[in-house]
């Protein structure tokens, strides 16, 4: 179902999605928010969505980092938007090192992770609009802790250096995932959005796709 039915600029574009289990198309949710935006905007959609995956860590072989996998991008995408973070908090591969801005070494550290990238994908993809979306909200027992931030802190931060689009979902999205309520209509597990999750979510991420 649409949710309006104005023609976007995007119409008929090609768009490539590139983040973790809530973009891949798996068992949490038939529809995930590209194939929402995907039928309003008329995006033709690659998604290269894998489970365990993050800026910074690799689950296993066929699973990588995102900045091992920009290869797979298509070379003729017309926008080309990241979201992840939540495997590089739970830690799939390897322990987690935050490091600073100005890192760039994506071995390393989270902000090297993000820098090396963001840098490699503007130049692998000159005639793409990149962008990017923080991770979103995830149960940890209470509304925020200091890691999340520090990370959504650092993506803002990054993005920034470079000029590229990023939209906080993690502060902007009205997701409430430590409460019960929330978790059973939106968020499976507090950790995977279900259909309504992600048409919600949809909502929010149209604009901001529309403004680039």
């Amino acid at each position: 179902m649409q949710l309006n039915s104005y023609t976007s600029r995007w119409n008929n574009k090609n768009w490539t999605v590139v983040g973790d289990s809530n973009t891949e198309l798996n068992w949490a949710g038939e529809i995930k928010y590209s194939g929402y935006i995907s039928e309003n905007l008329g995006l033709k959609v690659q998604n290269l969505g894998k489970s365990g995956s993050g800026w910074f860590n690799t689950w296993k072989a066929g699973y990588e980092a995102f900045y091992l996998r920009l290869d797979e991008v298509d070379k003729e995408a017309d926008l080309i938007t990241f979201l992840g973070g939540g495997n590089d908090y739970a830690e799939t591969e390897k322990s987690f090192v935050l490091g600073t801005l100005g890192d760039t070494d994506p071995v390393s550290s989270f902000y090297g992770a993000l820098d090396h990238t963001i840098s490699t994908a503007i130049n692998m993809f000159p005639n793409a609009t990149i962008a990017t979306f923080t991770q979103f909200r995830r149960d940890v027992g209470q509304p925020t802790n200091p890691q999340l931030e520090a990370m959504v802190r650092a993506e803002l931060e990054v993005t920034a250096k470079y000029g590229i689009p990023c939209f906080n979902l993690y502060h902007q999205a009205n997701q409430y995932p430590w409460l019960t309520w929330y978790r059973e209509r939106y968020m499976i597990d507090g950790i995977h959005l279900n259909d309504a999750g992600h048409k919600k979510l949809a909502f929010k991420m149209i604009p901001f796709i529309e403004g680039l």
